[in-house]
């Protein structure tokens, strides 16, 4: 419970920036029941309204390479700092 509380404070306060890439699969696929799922999407509403928190869709039959996001981006501005992002092959 500790932990969720931590990442819910993060996410409300303080000075980093969250970048959040969603597959098209994962807001397709049912998990629970219609309430579990209007929860989730609500919950996804709320965090779009912040605004340290970026949140985009990634269409299922698009290509792309393979990223590996190690840290959150600073709120310098950079989006994703070459330190923070690895190519996969």
């Amino acid at each position: 419970m500790a932990a969720r509380l931590e990442r819910q404070r993060l996410l409300y306060a303080g000075e980093r920036r969250f970048q959040v890439v969603l597959e098209e699969q994962a807001l397709r696929t049912r998990v629970g029941g219609i309430q579990t799922m209007a929860g989730q999407l609500d919950r996804l509403i709320t965090l779009m309204s912040l605004q340290r928190v970026s949140l985009a869709r990634h269409v299922a039959q698009a290509r792309r390479p393979g990223l590996i996001i190690t840290e959150a981006a600073p709120a310098s501005g950079d989006r994703f700092p070459s330190s923070a992002v690895s190519r996969t092959p």
